[in-house]
């Protein structure tokens, strides 16, 4: 198998005889050679977005954040705040759910 890519005189005379099996056979091979060729050449590609796709991660990884004032995480008014919220929501469901439930009159009579 010789490697002589994309031989442009032989294509042309090979197209023209497109019918005939020997050309068809040189037509199969350069139509194999180039989609190997797309193949590689996507590989290397995605192969290199991957490794800029890694490098960007690592360094964003790697920023150190700078030192500012870090405040509590729980406020304790805020917390209160929360916690009478849930009491009063509780409360309501309590009074709700000790109430009767309203008669409502049969649609089909």
């Amino acid at each position: 198998m010789t490697f002589k890519f994309l031989s442009f005189s032989r294509l042309k005379k090979s197209w023209n005889y497109r019918s005939e099996p020997e050309s068809m056979h040189f037509l199969a091979e350069e139509l194999w050679a180039i989609l190997l060729i797309f193949a590689l050449i996507v590989l290397l590609l995605s192969v290199a977005f991957g490794a800029e796709e890694i490098a960007a991660v690592s360094q964003a990884e790697s920023v150190t954040p700078s030192v500012s004032a870090v405040s509590s995480p729980l406020d304790p008014v805020k917390l209160q705040n929360a916690l009478a919220t849930f009491s009063a929501r509780q409360g309501a469901y309590q009074a709700l759910s000790q109430m009767p439930l309203p008669q409502v009159a049969d649609p089909s009579k």
